[in-house]
């Protein structure tokens, strides 16, 4: 079993998991609990993929555009100094890549700053790269990413997937990290059961079906799952989502909360742990090794 296969490597490493569930064809196949399963556990960065969905539902809906440029829905930096800023367009936040020379608003740095307001911290930051030009992983995106949500909608973006991402998902215990001016996160801030966390997993590897609703259009995930710009030799990153084939994709969070997604076979694999980020690509490795094993 790919279950059975997966915790002896885990096991082998040492790695501090606490849940680890597996679903085939939109059901849950398979689960392991070293925690309270029904923990509210940190999503970190996994919560980007939340993000891209909402994202995709407001262009779905033609609210939003990929290639509008960021200032047009944030009139402060229309109107700011920034000129590069002004430049950056809603698929760059996406793709990480907006010209950041760093990353920034991670949990390590965020409380660390003058500003309250991340948005004025933004707009002061100068931008080392034009948008689009390189891949800087940086919380600072998707923080943009959900000021847009809030300017389109009138909702704070957690409460936007609230209403139309964990309603139809049947999600209904989580918890949810704004900003000092009470603005979600974006890049992070989810707080999770395993178990909800998987749904979404299965929301993008049904191409944006769940329990025979639609939720999110077949068109915006096979952009989400695109090559958009590259990493490094080896990896590429679309909306949200790593790539390392065109078999698989996957998002990690700090500490090695994982969704991976087999499109091939429509596997789906959460992981939430406390493991260092050093080792996400060995895990990633052992998922993609288990893969071959007999699912049952």
């Amino acid at each position: 079993m790919m279950l059975e296969k997966l915790l002896t490597e885990i096991d082998v490493r040492e790695w501090n998991t606490f849940a680890v569930i597996i679903a085939k064809d939109g059901k849950i196949i398979d689960s392991h609990y070293r925690r309270d399963k029904n923990a509210l556990l940190p999503q970190y960065s996994v919560t980007k993929a939340f993000m891209s969905c909402a994202a995709g539902i407001l262009w779905d809906s033609k609210r939003l555009l990929l290639d509008q440029y960021i200032g047009y829905y944030l009139p402060q930096i229309q109107s700011s100094n920034n000129e590069r800023l002004k430049r950056v367009k809603v698929k760059h936040l996406l793709m990480n890549a907006m010209g950041n020379s760093r990353g920034y608003l991670f949990e390590a740095d965020r409380h660390s700053y003058i500003f309250d307001d991340y948005l004025e911290l933004i707009i002061s930051m100068p931008l080392k790269y034009m948008a689009g030009q390189k891949f800087v992983y940086s919380n600072s995106n998707f923080y943009l990413l959900s000021r847009i949500i809030e300017s389109i909608t009138g909702q704070k973006a957690d409460d936007f997937i609230k209403d139309n991402i964990f309603l139809p998902l049947e999600i209904t215990e989580y918890k949810a990290v704004r900003c000092p001016t009470d603005h979600f996160l974006g890049g992070s801030g989810l707080f999770l059961k395993t178990s909800d966390m998987v749904k979404l997993g299965i929301l993008f590897g049904n191409y944006g079906i769940y329990r025979d609703q639609r939720i999110l259009s077949k068109d915006y995930i096979i952009e989400a799952f695109s090559p958009q710009i590259r990493l490094n030799s080896k990896e590429r990153y679309g909306y949200a989502f790593m790539m390392k084939d065109s078999r698989n994709v996957f998002v990690p969070g700090n500490y090695n909360q994982i969704l991976f997604i087999d499109k091939a076979d429509n596997v789906v694999v959460a992981v939430n742990s406390d493991v260092r980020p050093s080792d996400t690509g060995t895990l990633m490795k052992v998922i993609r090794r288990c893969l071959s094993v007999p699912l049952s």
